[in-house]
């Protein structure tokens, strides 16, 4: 399939630029270090010098923590002050994909066990994409500093951090791993918070969000479904989302839409929304929990005897620790297993492929989740590839910024035509293409202290 998209109120060198990147070889996806920090500058002076790395940039108090006002104060500790043998992960045994038991912490959010769990552990190459090889406690490499990459804003940061983490009596109070001696995740949840400006400022970000910062790649280049800025150019990116509400809204195909998601090894996630003044996570009396991210990981439909209907089932994966399995049907400890003989079951592909995973029929699905994230890639060894086309982005007062009224000024709202020539490769769409376009708010939880957090913008088709 291929795409076309035509000037509108945009400036004239988009589509020279575009051609270029088009005609141009495959470019290697450059690092932009934060703060002009360089990991291996800064590790060797502190080798030479016998001192651990403290980074003033992201200091080791509350403002490192909060937006604004402090609520807690917090000990900042090193590792080795929390345990006798830190390690930063399991090197020596750790296979793909990894299991990770993560535990969010007492102050935190709960997007990034399954971000890690979903992408960084679902692979060495993507793990070792965010998680550069090289690092350790060992004596003669360790210097107090740590470094990942994040495709933010879709360029790829390179951000350094020290390894004091906030801690209350002794205790890592944001996300870790259960067996207390790996910090991996505790060091990369604090990079992302250096990121994007606070620990706090994380709390804002959606799955979706996070999909997109952690799983960039490098094979995703070029064009553009979308410009909205003057003098743009087209950037590598991360994997592109969607978000699909489910609370009163219907939708015949979600249930397609998932199936075709997976299809392309899209990443599926579903949240139920947190109810107002009851505890994070509260657990529902049907084993699941509220504001924790589901993962999903297969649909399927089957037609059982003496059914009338084939009956759909999502399979889902709580991503927090210790979580409860499902009791409602279809559920692990279930009746229903009972009507299907064990060679049914592999023949209809309902195995169970990692812990925490169980089934649930698609209606059960739908009364209970609120929210559903898709994170789409152009992975090559997917079946049926998505192409993904990117541009940086801005309203200029006075020049750009038409509004959302139809009327006055509206007409000066950068426009956009775009001609699709060609048709999806999946057989099941016939002659029909598909197209997605999104817009995504640059820098957002960074910007939660200035009261810019959650700017209300958005796109018209005609």
């Amino acid at each position: 399939m291929a795409c076309e998209i035509k000037k509108g109120v945009v400036c004239e060198t988009v589509e020279k630029q575009a051609a270029q990147a088009e005609g141009a070889s495959e470019p290697e996806y450059r690092l932009e270090q934060i703060e002009k920090q360089d990991y291996a500058k800064l590790k060797s002076q502190c080798l030479a010098k016998g001192t651990l790395f403290e980074d003033d940039l992201f200091p080791a108090n509350n403002s490192s923590f909060y937006c604004k006002e402090a609520k807690i104060e917090f000990k900042w500790l090193r590792p080795a002050q929390i345990t006798a043998k830190p390690q930063l992960y399991n090197s020596s045994s750790m296979t793909f994909p990894a299991k990770m038991d993560i535990t969010p912490g007492e102050i935190g959010y709960f997007w990034l066990p399954g971000v890690v769990m979903a992408q960084l552990a679902s692979s060495r190459a993507n793990f070792e994409q965010t998680v550069p090889p090289g690092q350790s406690f060992a004596d003669g490499d360790y210097a107090g500093i740590f470094h990942f990459r994040f495709c933010y804003a879709g360029k790829w940061r390179s951000v350094v951090v020290d390894d004091r983490l906030p801690t209350i009596e002794g205790q890592l109070v944001m996300a870790h791993e259960q067996s207390g001696n790996y910090f991996v995740v505790s060091l990369l949840e604090k990079a992302y918070a250096k990121l994007v400006g606070s620990y706090e400022a994380c709390s804002g970000s959606t799955s979706s969000e996070a999909f997109e910062d952690f799983s960039g790649n490098k094979t995703l280049r070029k064009m553009g479904f979308l410009c909205l800025l003057l003098n743009c150019q087209p950037v590598i990116t991360g994997g592109f989302c969607e978000t699909y509400l489910l609370k009163g809204r219907e939708n015949a195909n979600m249930f397609g839409v998932i199936f075709k998601s997976i299809l392309h090894s899209s990443l599926v996630s579903a949240y139920i929304e947190q109810e107002e003044k009851s505890p994070y996570g509260k657990q529902l009396e049907n084993g699941l929990n509220m504001g924790h991210f589901y993962l999903i990981s297969a649909v399927n439909s089957i037609e059982l005897e003496n059914e009338s209907n084939q009956i759909q089932l999502v399979r889902l994966r709580n991503t927090a620790t210790n979580a409860a399995d499902w009791k409602g049907g279809w559920g692990c400890k279930s009746r229903e297993w009972a009507l299907i003989p064990e060679l049914e079951k592999e023949r209809f592909g309902l195995a169970l492929d990692a812990e925490g995973e169980f089934w649930m029929t698609y209606d059960d699905f739908r009364a209970n989740f609120s929210r559903l994230d898709l994170c789409n890639f152009n992975k090559s060894s997917a079946k049926y590839r998505w192409e993904i086309v990117s541009h940086e982005a801005a309203w200029e007062v006075g020049v750009s910024s038409g509004g959302c009224s139809t009327k006055g000024p509206f007409a000066s709202n950068p426009r956009f035509y775009l001609t699709i020539t060609g048709k999806d490769c999946d057989p099941d769409e016939g002659n029909l293409a598909t197209v997605v376009v999104g817009l995504m708010q640059k820098s957002r939880p960074a910007k939660k202290n200035t009261g810019l957090f959650d700017l209300k913008i958005g796109l018209f088709y005609i």
